[in-house]
């Protein structure tokens, strides 16, 4: 838990990835063993001390992991894609993953601050501006076709039965509560960064100004 909150205290120190800040604090963060690695139901995060020790052993990998999950959360993933869940629930927890990793590492190419630990889905260039639907239906096609699609086994789980458990007024106050977030941590990142310097603003465009209405979509 120590570490984990180290990792949440250095990504609001981050000059760039500040932009997560306001995400990071929504929902709670627990260490528990009910999990095998590390879990999102999009609000809540929860990480398996275990997996951390053996995994994460370094800092870089550990600010990644905690990245990965708050980007499903700044994404509403796993409300926005229940479709996609519905249909093919390991092709929607691999895009899901893809889009995520791939905006990362991204991110920060050098891996100064957020490293790709060595498990979890791989990036894929090719998915780089796609959406979580345009890369499900990139994989599903390439299954469809016998080809292998994006490798690598998820290094978290998404809690999609706790997500679709939501109330519409809890969903409502929750995705409220997200945008409010990911606007302070933009101003902070403009504020100590510069208005349109780095990245990472584009790395939440997406969130802040999404191409698809989740409330349209449900």
């Amino acid at each position: 838990l120590d570490r984990v909150r180290k990792a949440h205290i250095a990504i609001m120190n981050h000059k760039e990835f500040c932009a997560f800040s306001g995400v990071v604090a929504c929902g709670s963060t627990n260490i528990t063993s009910d999990v095998p690695t590390a879990a999102t139901d999009g609000w809540n995060v929860k990480y398996n001390p275990d997996f951390i020790e053996s995994h994460l052993k370094d800092d870089k990998h550990l600010r990644f992991v905690v990245l990965h999950e708050n980007m499903h959360k700044a994404y509403r993933h796993l409300h926005v894609w229940r479709a996609l869940h519905k249909e093919n629930a390991q092709l929607a927890n691999i895009a899901a993953d893809t889009f995520s990793n791939t905006a990362l590492v991204d991110a920060d190419p050098d891996g100064n601050f957020i490293a790709m630990p060595d498990v979890g889905v791989k990036p894929d260039p090719e998915c780089r501006g796609m959406s979580v639907k345009q890369i499900f239906d990139k994989l599903k096609q390439e299954a469809e076709d016998g080809e292998r699609g994006t490798g690598g086994d998820s290094f978290d789980d998404h809690d999609w039965d706790n997500a679709q458990g939501e109330s519409e007024q809890t969903a409502q106050e929750r995705a409220d509560e997200i945008g409010r977030a990911l606007r302070q941590g933009e101003m902070l990142r403009e504020k100590r960064q510069g208005s349109g310097a780095g990245g990472l603003s584009r790395l939440l465009d997406g969130a802040m100004q999404p191409k698809v209405d989740w409330r349209q979509v449900l």
